[in-house]
């Protein structure tokens, strides 16, 4: 029945959208035809995406515009983290050191409930960090609850929006382990190379780097031309780093840099590494640049695009699937660790991230695998 009204739906996109200017309605009376072509050209478009694609999705124009920010890695706002209590209240997790909320005085845990006069109550985090955003130098007001064991603050700020990039990687030189750096990627951004990049230089001034522990759990992908650029760091130049399958061809990327070869380098992955975080490791696995630990890989083996609609949404759909260098195709499968270690049942978050915890098995696997190396 689905296929049938996603049809139907085509049909009427492709007769209105082609050729109709306006449309009769009522005794006599005509309405613009092209709002509803532009709409029903939109389902179409989606249906057609949604018949073939099962990772074909439809987005709202709030949706699409949060989706590029995370894509682009920059937006302007005010610069905190936040997520929902159990309470199903919006908390500020962190706020951004140097940024306009925290210059304005808000503080981690506070709860958001009003922007410009309207209620957070029962929204998502998304819905809260879209009235956030806007244009870059435009006001916004935030009420807010600290909650105190001298009673409750009730406090009102009005903030200056400013551009917030948003911060892909960190990392550090290991203490006690002469030149081993530590970086954890959150996502890829079109930022994350440069990020990347700039944070290896950083620790390289430090202390001659000696090997690296690249922490890829939990990343569930992103730019695709970011872990692209990514590998190319340390796959030899001219070597392939994935070879992507598209309608009408092959394409094989290859390594444009080389700068960090030579660097032993340890991989940690989960269930869910997925995406770019795959094309990343699968390249650095199949060069023998990379140990990798942890459990196997989550398995999304192809590429999408966003397309924008005219309405302001929406579509994403498969444009390609990708193999490793050695042409092994990870869709569906995911890739193997040469070192297995599964997430402990017990252990919490800061656990699990932070690298000197002793309940951080697959950092302790790590450290082992890339003193064999070095």
């Amino acid at each position: 029945m689905k296929k049938i009204v996603l049809l139907f739906v085509m049909l009427m996109a492709l007769l209105l959208g082609g050729c109709a200017q306006e449309i009769r309605h009522g005794y006599g009376e005509y309405i613009d035809a092209g709002p509803w072509a532009v709409n029903l050209r939109d389902a179409a478009r989606l249906a057609s995406a949604e018949l073939t694609d099962k990772y074909a999705s439809y987005f709202t124009p709030d949706e699409f515009r949060l989706m590029l920010d995370d894509y682009y890695g920059s937006f302007a706002g005010v610069g905190i983290y936040m997520n929902k209590d159990e309470d199903g209240r919006v908390r500020v997790v962190s706020v951004m050191p140097g940024r306009p909320a925290l210059a304005a005085g808000l503080e981690a845990g506070d709860i958001i409930l009003t922007v410009d006069g309207e209620s957070m109550v029962g929204l998502d985090t998304d819905a809260v960090a879209l009235r956030l955003r806007g244009e870059e130098g435009t006001d916004v007001t935030v009420t807010l609850l600290r909650e105190r064991e001298i009673g409750d603050y009730r406090y009102t700020v009005t903030i200056t929006r400013a551009l917030i990039v948003n911060e892909s990687v960190r990392g550090e030189l290991l203490q006690g382990h002469n030149g081993i750096a530590y970086i954890y990627m959150y996502d890829f951004t079109e930022n994350t190379p440069r990020e990347f990049y700039e944070l290896l230089l950083q620790m390289d001034e430090e202390q001659e780097m000696r090997g690296l522990i690249l922490d890829l759990r939990s990343n569930g992908g992103g730019s695709f031309g970011a872990a692209i650029m990514i590998a190319g760091f340390f796959v030899p130049r001219g070597k392939p780093i994935v070879w992507e399958k598209k309608f009408g061809g092959e394409v094989c990327h290859r390594s444009m840099d080389g700068a960090l070869q030579g660097i032993p380098v340890i991989c940690l992955q989960n269930e869910y590494t997925a995406s770019a975080s795959e094309t990343l490791i699968g390249a650095l696995m199949d060069h023998g640049i990379a140990t990798v630990i942890g459990c196997t890989s989550y398995g999304k083996g192809i590429t999408q695009i966003l397309d924008p609609l005219p309405t302001g949404g929406g579509i994403r759909y498969t444009q390609s699937r990708y193999y490793t260098p050695l042409k092994y195709d990870l869709h569906g499968k995911g890739l193997s660790p040469l070192i297995s270690v599964e997430t402990p049942d017990d252990i919490t978050y800061d656990e699990y991230f932070d690298p000197y915890n002793e309940h951080n098995v697959h950092m302790q696997k790590a450290l082992d695998a890339l003193y064999k190396r070095l």
